[in-house]
């Protein structure tokens, strides 16, 4: 699973240094499921890759910061990101 994972990020508009650390973050994920759902979700939906890191760049900045605001904002604007993405899934079957 984490081969497949690899392979989608070694694929996607991360280069360099970006694809290694986005690839350093995914041993943290400990739950197979949790790899199972990522690694589904990315090869659906490849374009996230980007994405999801962008976030987490976000996000760090947001903690170092102690942004409350601007981490319930990427949150939330994640949130729905997804919650429209499975509405266009759901409408589409």
């Amino acid at each position: 699973m984490e081969e497949q994972l690899k392979k989608i990020i070694e694929n996607s508009d991360l280069r360099g240094e970006e694809a290694k650390e986005f690839l350093a973050i995914l041993p943290f994920i400990k739950k197979k499921d949790d790899l199972f759902n990522l690694l589904a979700f990315l090869e659906a939906h490849p374009e996230w890759v980007l994405k999801l890191y962008r976030n987490y760049k976000i996000k760090q900045i947001y903690f170092s910061t102690q942004d409350e605001k601007g981490l319930q904002k990427i949150f939330k604007d994640e949130a729905k990101e997804l919650q429209d993405i499975a509405k266009d899934e759901a409408n589409a079957n």
